[in-house]
């Protein structure tokens, strides 16, 4: 008697796909706003992280996000040292309080003020 795996079954119904590697950067269309009528404006993706690594305002904002949120940036570092070494734990934790202060961090009145 022949045995047949749930994997052979669902894999002559489901077809596997692929991803190939991305060759090109996708463009991203930034739309004007209503008050003007000109047409929407193309911007390349490395254009935009461009703009932003040459605003100085940006290097502000990061190099005061990185005093503010060191301790957590710590924490979540130590934690993927042990995991490195061999710990069963996944850091998701240490990473949401750091993903949370940097947020917080970037969206505060005082580092907005610093970007306009």
């Amino acid at each position: 008697m022949a045995t047949t795996k749930l994997s052979d079954i669902l894999s002559s119904f489901i077809s596997t796909a692929h991803a190939e590697e991305a060759t090109h950067v996708e463009e991203f269309i930034l739309l004007s706003a209503d008050i003007n009528d000109d047409p929407p404006t193309t911007v390349g993706l490395t254009d935009i992280i461009e703009d932003f690594r040459d605003d100085t305002k940006s290097d502000g904002m990061l190099k005061e996000c990185t005093k503010t949120c060191a301790n957590l940036k710590n924490h979540l570092n130590e934690c993927n040292n042990r995991v490195e070494k061999g710990s069963n734990e996944d850091c998701m934790e240490e990473f949401f309080h750091y993903m949370h202060c940097a947020d917080e961090c970037a969206a505060s009145p005082k580092i907005l003020s610093t970007t306009r």
